[in-house]
């Protein structure tokens, strides 16, 4: 019998480290990546919830105001009035991660943190773990959820390929978070300069999914600039990337994803395949 393709070759975490910041589509979306991840390991999922600091520093300025619906005038917004929202996000997405985790029989922890999202995720996170962050930017509509089969298959998935063959964890975790997606790959670097490399690894995993793939052109080391270009072009909403780059790039990137949404899954080089 032949293999499926999120079978074979199959990432083996014993932990997923999840990260996220609010309760939004791009959330639910992580969480459910982060499950099937765990699923696959038989492991955990360790939930980190991110306060944005920005957020505190933005509320520490005096001219900042909070408008309602039913006024147009404003009234100063204090710190305690952000506290407070936070720690009701918060209890909102324990209550989601716990009930999508003992639904799969997992392990899992929560725990409350203030920082950036990217670097807390990265700082909390171990040697081995994988890394799913759901990036919440300001172009995602929170009453268009974006969740369960339908949206899987409607979702574009871009995986940055720098170098092969120990890349091939980083494609085997993201087909296994996001089964259904319409997969693009974007070889850059070393794997741009092996294009009979990367020709074989996609006729290889379009035979195995059963379904063409998309190559975004890639070429230069990785930057962000040039990342978000591939999201922009693929119009991918999830993005598959080695952990090493996402360290290198965090603080830079961190800030791109204001602005556009974006589930990220990150994996360590020289992960089990």
């Amino acid at each position: 019998m032949a293999e499926k393709p999120a079978e074979r070759g199959a990432v083996r975490a014993q932990r997923v480290r999840l990260a996220i910041g609010a309760m939004n589509p791009a959330t639910h979306q992580a969480i459910d990546s982060a499950v099937r991840l765990a699923a696959d390991g038989e492991g955990r999922i360790d939930c980190l919830f991110v306060e944005d600091v920005e957020l505190f520093r933005a509320a520490s300025l005096p001219l900042t105001r909070e408008f309602g619906v039913a006024t147009s005038a404003g009234r100063r917004f204090e710190q305690q009035d952000l506290v407070v929202a936070l720690r009701q996000q918060a209890a909102r997405a324990r209550q989601a991660v716990e009930r999508a985790a003992h639904a799969a029989r997992l392990g899992v922890s929560f725990e409350v943190t203030r920082g950036s999202l990217l670097e807390e995720a990265l700082r909390h996170a171990g040697a081995d773990d994988l890394l799913v962050v759901a990036a919440a930017g300001l172009d995602l509509d929170e009453s268009a959820p974006v969740r369960g089969p339908a949206a899987a298959r409607a979702s574009t998935l871009l995986a940055l390929v720098e170098s092969l063959p120990a890349d091939s964890a980083l494609l085997r975790a993201a087909l296994r978070a996001v089964p259904g997606a319409s997969l693009a790959i974007w070889a850059a670097g070393e794997a741009a300069r092996s294009a009979a490399s990367v020709d074989a690894m996609c006729l290889l995993l379009e035979h195995e999914l059963g379904r063409p793939l998309h190559r975004v052109p890639g070429g230069a080391a990785p930057d962000v600039g040039s990342i978000v270009a591939a999201l922009s072009q693929s119009r991918a909403r999830l993005l598959a990337l080695p952990r090493e780059t996402l360290a290198a790039l965090a603080g830079e990137l961190g800030w791109c994803l204001r602005r556009r949404s974006a589930v990220l899954v990150a994996t360590p080089r020289g992960a089990a395949r």
